[in-house]
């Protein structure tokens, strides 16, 4: 239900963390179903996701959705949104666009098809969106403006995003929350916003 600004700090801590394999980077998570718990802090206004082995208390079954280095990571929604699972989630996003058709979710590394930095690589991520899409009506996010400086935590994007999805009742609905480097502007937990359907 939440919409506009964001009132709670959710960090995802080292277990959805990044490793590097074969030279390549890539989630520390293999795609698929995992279990994540929730954890309170900062005064009650940190909300700490990790990953956890087996469904406790606090915790919840989530379809998490990867990311790797110069490609297009992808899932059929059908083989979430009819398990157990009562969310998804995908890595943050810094430079990269996640697409979801109705029948897909992707996740299009910044650098997909040798993808050039920032706006400069927009065509290029659309052709690997197309390449795994077609023609398909989708709706997208793309985080792709630059603003190379350290003032953000070391990140050299001015906007970042998280996306989930969750299932209400018998339905998905898939959000975003959007950060906006505080050097520039914007709340400093972010704002939601929901993706109509594709």
């Amino acid at each position: 239900a939440a919409t506009g600004d964001n009132q709670l700090h959710i960090m995802l801590r080292d277990g959805f963390g990044i490793k590097s394999e074969d030279r390549k980077l890539l989630s520390k998570l293999p795609q698929g179903e995992m279990y994540c718990a929730a954890e309170a802090g900062g005064g009650g206004n940190t909300l700490r996701l990790d990953v956890v082995e087996a469904e406790t208390e606090n915790a919840v079954k989530v379809y998490w959705l990867p990311w790797r280095d110069g490609e297009t990571t992808l899932a059929d929604r059908v083989d979430f949104e009819n398990s157990d699972c009562s969310f998804f989630m995908t890595p943050r996003l810094e430079g990269c666009r996640f697409v979801l058709t109705e029948h897909q979710v992707l996740h299009v590394a910044s650098n997909a098809n040798h993808a050039a930095e920032g706006s400069a690589g927009s065509r290029t991520r659309d052709y690997a969106t197309e390449q795994v899409i077609g023609d398909a009506r989708s709706r997208r996010l793309s985080i792709s403006t630059t603003n190379i400086n350290d003032d953000w935590a070391g990140y050299p994007y001015e906007k970042q995003a998280f996306v989930f999805g969750v299932k209400i009742e018998d339905a998905w609905k898939y959000k975003a929350l959007m950060y906006l480097n505080p050097q520039v502007a914007g709340p400093p937990f972010g704002q939601w916003t929901t993706f109509s359907n594709p």
